[in-house]
């Protein structure tokens, strides 16, 4: 049976929030963004190659890790410590009822 997020959390001595605004379409002056929402997980500075909604390669600089059901498609934004990321990646990790935690990635550029 999976474990809850909350231990992975525990285990790794606290935990990030940020803020999530899910793009909500195009405007004559760029992209509009729904009002940001607050999730809590983990912000990790990696660099890592990951490939777009495209398939071209694009080069994640941190990556945030939340519950099931942390918001972020591809196209949102994520602000932490006052620096705002763009999604480039999502992935919905689910072990299979493995004692593996199920959680969301979120590669941000």
């Amino acid at each position: 049976m999976a474990f809850p997020f909350e231990l992975v959390l525990e285990a790794l001595g606290g935990s990030h929030t940020v803020a999530i605004a899910e793009l909500a379409g195009r405007g004559p002056r760029g992209n509009v963004f729904a009002a940001p929402v607050d999730a809590v997980g983990v912000m990790v500075d990696k660099r890592q190659l990951v490939r777009g909604p495209n398939n071209e390669k694009i080069t994640s600089t941190r990556s945030f890790y939340g519950p099931p059901g942390t918001p972020g498609k591809v196209g949102a934004e994520v602000t932490y410590a006052g620096v705002t990321s763009t999604v480039v990646g999502r992935t919905d990790h689910d072990g299979g009822g493995a004692e593996t935690p199920d959680h969301v990635e979120l590669n941000l550029a």
